[in-house]
């Protein structure tokens, strides 16, 4: 009953829960919580030029499937791009919600919640050092905690880092190398669960079909990176690609693509990883 009855996708990426999730709205960043008995994502509603992102969830209470609702702490502030951690223990995402001035000066940054029971926590900044730097987008995490995000200045430079995990602390950032950060723009980056390797948007490479594509670079020996591969022109068109995320198992892969057949609107795309796997031969 897992994934709202899906059939399975195979190497061609598929729209994802046609009219439940990917609907006439503008839906992405999706995440499986483990077991993919419960679905999180972001559902965009038009605010003047732009998207205002709420959290939504749904949920297999072991007879049915609930109807798509906002979790209880989203909808007033702008919410986007989750992440989970791969055990479930944690949501995490980046939003505008009010912070501490010593902790941030910055619009946007990295909040998330911990698993209470059945349900999440009041939601938490993620602190410093990984907020208050720049503005903080796009978290992900690895079975040890270990977070990768973006960095990105008011001169429209985003790059990624990571922040290791070491006795309930986050360590002090570091950049990742020339192989990802190779551009003015990468972005909104999700590592494996394993940390073997790492998904990113990228705007405007010399090998791109459109103006953001989905990139990976492979994670080897003694921590050095692969060169950036494009994932090709299955996932990626030219229009744009985005938000990725990896479920929890390594099994499968969702993004966001706009579908022209519905006026243009964000929907929900996932694929397996076998397209990962091969691109690594």
């Amino acid at each position: 009953k897992s994934y709202l009855n899906q059939p399975e996708p195979g190497k061609i990426p598929k729209v994802f829960a046609p009219g439940i999730i990917s609907t006439d709205g503008n839906e992405a960043n999706l995440v499986a919580y483990p077991g993919g008995n419960e679905l999180y994502f972001v559902k965009y509603a038009k605010v003047g030029n732009g998207l205002k992102g709420t959290i939504c969830y749904v949920k297999f209470d072991g007879e049915r499937w609930s109807e798509p609702k906002a979790l209880t702490f989203s909808g007033v502030y702008e919410d986007s791009y989750l992440a989970i951690h791969p055990d479930g223990s944690r949501l995490y995402w980046q939003s505008d919600r009010p912070i501490d001035k010593s902790e941030s000066s910055y619009k946007w940054n990295i909040w998330y919640v911990d698993r209470i029971g059945d349900g999440w926590s009041e939601p938490h900044s993620i602190g410093r050092p990984i907020n208050g730097e720049k503005i903080t987008s796009g978290p992900s995490v690895t079975l040890d905690g270990t977070m990768y995000y973006t960095l990105m200045s008011l001169g429209g430079l985003s790059e990624i880092y990571r922040s290791k995990y070491v006795d309930g602390k986050y360590q002090e950032p570091e950049r990742l190398p020339y192989n990802i950060n190779a551009v003015k723009q990468q972005f909104d980056s999700y590592i494996a669960p394993d940390e073997s390797y790492l998904i990113f948007c990228a705007y405007e490479r010399s090998d791109s079909y459109g103006s953001t594509d989905l990139y990976v670079s492979f994670r080897e020996e003694n921590d050095n990176w692969s060169q950036s591969i494009n994932l090709g022109s299955t996932i990626n068109t030219n229009e744009t690609e985005g938000s990725a995320t990896i479920s929890p198992d390594g099994k499968y892969i969702f993004y966001g693509r706009y579908n022209n057949e519905k006026q243009n609107n964000l929907d929900v795309y996932w694929f397996n990883t076998e397209t990962i796997k091969e691109l690594k031969l």
